[in-house]
């Protein structure tokens, strides 16, 4: 079907997987952004421009693009759906289990009792203890009250680091951990140059031409945009990179040391 004229942001978010096919994310609409990143976040604020498109457009855009920028090294995690488990329900199970595949191998965690547990956030660091006590000693476990959602971080960095969405169970559910609440499987990252970011994005997803990174260019980041700009230069005119700045530097035209000024050089 061809190339669609959609936009890609590259954003470091933690959210996004740093390695796979999953490290880019696809989203058609506002309301999706918002759902996974929070309307104050970035990614909500550039999408909420870019869904708007511009006045008169013939077209609109039909989806949403937000890649990795592996700009350092990132662990896998789990990244729970919404729940609307009550505290009481939680503290019910006293011979909790869960099952989750991380790198490859499969880890049961069983004898998960909460019934001492005063609050979600207790709840949360109950597991973590367990994580800890077992297999993974560097998990942590939170709860998020707004986005009313439990995250699992394996606290394990790079590329080889992965974990599966919990096997089903009671417990598993309760905390959005399953397929089925909508959890999310956030593989660990490498720290990359442009270049091989860049290649990695094409391997997970083609199907984007222009890209912008989540932060405006300041003269600290001139460098490093660069690199981007000379990948995208390099490809020929496959894919167009749109820096941008809120620098007072860009904005006055007898500096020239400014991202724009080092482009036309």
């Amino acid at each position: 079907t061809g190339i669609s004229m959609a936009g890609l942001l590259l954003s470091d978010n933690p959210l996004i997987p740093g390695s796979g096919n999953n490290m880019v994310l696809k989203f058609q609409t506002l309301t999706q952004v918002a759902n996974y990143f929070g309307t104050t976040s970035t990614e909500y604020i550039a999408a909420t421009h870019y869904f708007k498109s511009f006045t008169n457009s013939t077209k609109l855009p039909i989806f949403f693009l937000i890649g990795r920028l592996n700009s350092a090294v990132s662990s896998s995690k789990l990244v729970g759906g919404k729940t609307l488990a009550t505290l009481a329900q939680f503290q019910a199970i006293t011979n909790g289990t869960l099952t989750f595949t991380v790198n490859g191998t499969t880890i049961p965690f069983t004898g998960i009792d909460l019934h001492l547990a005063n609050s979600l956030s207790a709840v949360a660091t109950i597991i973590q203890t367990k994580f800890v006590a077992l297999n993974l000693p560097n998990a942590t476990v939170t709860y998020d009250g707004v986005f009313k959602r439990f995250t699992l971080d394996t606290g394990e960095t790079g590329s080889d680091e992965t974990i599966s969405v919990a096997d089903p169970s009671d417990l598993a559910k309760l905390l959005g951990w399953q397929a089925s609440n909508g959890a999310i499987a956030v593989s660990g990252g490498d720290q990359q140059n442009p270049a091989e970011n860049m290649n990695s994005i094409l391997v997970a997803n083609r199907n984007w031409v222009s890209f912008f990174l989540s932060k405006s260019v300041d003269v600290a980041t001139i460098p490093v945009t660069m690199e981007f700009a000379h990948w995208a230069n390099d490809q020929g005119t496959k894919y167009k990179f749109l820096p941008y700045s809120y620098n007072p530097p860009a904005l006055n035209p007898q500096v020239n040391y400014d991202i724009f000024s080092v482009i036309q050089e």
